[in-house]
């Protein structure tokens, strides 16, 4: 049994404010207050883009949930969670993913994928993710400010992105990459083009390959956060 479960009302909500809720999870999954907090900032900022991006569309009225009227610090708050899923638990997705594919593949097909597995914190997984790693942007080594052109240390980089938080969430990581390839995700591309059913297949995803992923990387049944739709 999995420590938590979330559940996504996808019937009552639009898909921007769903996806919102599974960022938030991914950010967030260890503390309830900010997980809301960062979805709320998610959808005042997609609202506010919407907004300025389509004059016509920002000039029709549109229900809107009022307690999103009195969210605080929006920015800083849409700003640190984007930081922490950007550096963290998105790289440790991708840290994964080539080991776990491997897996997925071979459970799924019952062949051998013709390439190898890596492991996660491995240097040749290291090396393969360094566009993301070496960005000096990536890392705030020990509460000390990095100086200017420092070099990245990769143990460093390890120890921000493969943590316990990043565990309880890796299967929603890695289905979110997954259904959203690419170097870097969009958030604003997403959430405009975004609709349930999309929401609902990562959610689908990550339910269908938890338990191998688990397996795979020694998490405990009490140590990950289970997500349905509703």
């Amino acid at each position: 049994m999995p420590r938590e479960t979330v559940t996504i009302e996808l019937s009552k909500l639009a898909p921007y404010e769903a996806a919102a809720q599974l960022f938030g999870v991914i950010a967030y999954p260890d503390n309830v207050n900010e997980c809301e907090h960062f979805a709320d900032a998610i959808v005042i900022w997609f609202l506010r883009q919407h907004a300025l991006a389509d004059h016509d569309w920002a000039r029709v009225p549109y229900p809107i949930k009022p307690r999103l009227l009195t969210v605080s610090d929006v920015d800083a708050t849409f700003e640190r969670g984007l930081k922490v899923r950007n550096r963290q638990r998105l790289i440790a997705g991708k840290q994964a993913a080539s080991k776990f594919d491997w897996f997925w593949q071979f459970a799924t097909q019952g062949q051998e994928p013709q390439w190898d597995k890596v492991d996660p914190t491995g240097e040749a997984m290291i090396d393969a993710v360094s566009v993301d790693l070496k960005q000096p942007k990536r890392h705030e080594p020990r509460g000390r400010k990095a100086k200017k052109g420092a070099v990245v240390e990769k143990s460093n980089v390890i120890r921000l992105a493969w943590t316990a938080s990043s565990k309880a969430v890796l299967h929603l990581c890695w289905a979110v990459q997954r259904a959203i390839p690419g170097e870097d995700l969009m958030l604003g591309d997403f959430l405009s083009s975004v609709d349930g059913k999309a929401v609902l297949g990562i959610i689908h995803a990550a339910e269908a390959a938890s338990h191998l992923l688990r397996g795979e990387f020694g998490i405990e049944d009490s140590d990950w956060i289970a997500i349905v739709a509703a």
